[in-house]
């Protein structure tokens, strides 16, 4: 299926494996850019209506990988904010 012509719910599922895929190989930029787009498809969802089993699938898939996508940003985030800490960027980390 062209992509242009995906139900949201898959292009939504594609586009949340892509940006796990660009995690994975720390393509930052490429992440941002494919996140930037999360949002539009989700109001474009929520817009269409569909098979409720199909979305449901799709939008499970698109919430794994996002959970699998959020324990790479996590640590990257956490080395960078100490990194920039060592570095006087940020103030110290308050308990």
């Amino acid at each position: 299926m062209n992509p242009a012509t995906l139900p949201p719910h898959r292009a939504l599922q594609n586009q949340c494996e892509a940006l796990l895929a660009a995690i994975e190989r720390n393509a930052w930029e490429e992440a941002e850019e494919i996140a930037a787009g999360l949002l539009p498809l989700v109001a474009a969802d929520q817009d269409v209506p569909h098979a409720a089993s199909e979305r449901l699938e799709a939008l499970v898939t698109a919430q794994e990988a996002l959970e699998r996508a959020k324990a790479h940003i996590i640590p990257a985030y956490h080395s960078l904010a100490r990194l920039l800490r060592a570095w006087k960027r940020l103030p110290p980390e308050t308990p």
